[in-house]
C-alpha cells in the first residue's frame, strides 16, 4: 500500500510541468498526501465521513494546479477533499480536517494559528515562523530539496495519532 503510493506521487510528478514554482508545489502536494497516510484522526473528528477536508489558503493562489493532483486520492480515513479559502474567510477553519498556509508571512500565519485549534486541525505551513507560534508540520527548502519539521512539543497535544515512522523522517529542529 505504501509503495503504491510512493509510486502514484512519482508518477504524478513525472507527468506535470517543469516550471520551478509549479514542481515546488506539485512535491508539497504529494507530501500532504503522504502525511495523511501517515495520520490517524480520531473517528468523531472525521464525523463518519468518507472524506478528509484539506483546507489551503494560498494568498498568492500558486497551490491550485497542484492540489487537483492529490483531489479525490484516497488516505486510510477516507479521500482527499480540497476546499481552498480566501484569506479573509477564516471562519471555516474549524471544520477542516488539515489546514494548509501557503506561502503566508509569519504575521498572518501567527494571526490564524492563535484562531485555530490546533489540537484538533492538523497545521502545515511554509515558513520559518511556523511551529514558534504552534504550527505542526512545517515544509522548507534546503539545499534544493523540500523538507519537513514536525513540532514535537505539539505532537502529543492532538487528537490525531502520528505514526513514529512519520516523526522519525522530519528533520530535528
Amino acid at each position: 500500500m505504501k509503495l503504491r503510493s510512493l509510486a502514484i506521487c512519482f508518477l504524478m510528478l513525472t507527468t506535470l510541468p517543469a516550471r520551478a514554482d509549479d514542481v515546488v508545489y506539485q512535491i508539497k502536494a504529494a507530501y500532504i498526501y503522504n502525511f495523511l497516510q501517515f495520520i490517524t484522526f480520531e473517528s468523531n473528528a472525521t464525523g463518519g465521513q468518507a472524506y478528509l477536508d484539506v483546507c489551503v489558503i494560498d494568498k498568492d493562489k500558486k497551490f491550485g494546479e497542484a492540489l487537483e493532483h492529490i483531489a479525490g486520492q484516497p488516505t486510510p480515513q477516507g479521500k482527499i477533499n480540497i476546499v481552498l479559502l480566501s484569506v479573509s474567510n477564516k471562519e471555516k477553519i474549524s471544520s477542516c480536517h488539515v489546514l494548509y498556509l501557503a506561502g503566508t508571512d509569519a504575521k498572518y500565519t501567527r494571526k490564524v494559528l492563535a484562531n485555530t485549534d490546533t489540537s484538533r486541525v492538523l497545521t502545515i505551513g511554509e515558513n520559518k515562523a511556523f511551529i514558534p507560534h504552534g504550527g505542526f508540520i512545517e515544509l522548507f527548502i534546503e539545499e534544493d530539496s523540500v523538507r519537513f519539521r514536525i513540532n514535537s512539543d505539539l505532537a502529543g497535544q492532538t487528537r490525531f495519532k502520528v505514526s513514529s515512522q512519520l516523526l522519525s523522517l522530519g528533520v530535528k529542529s
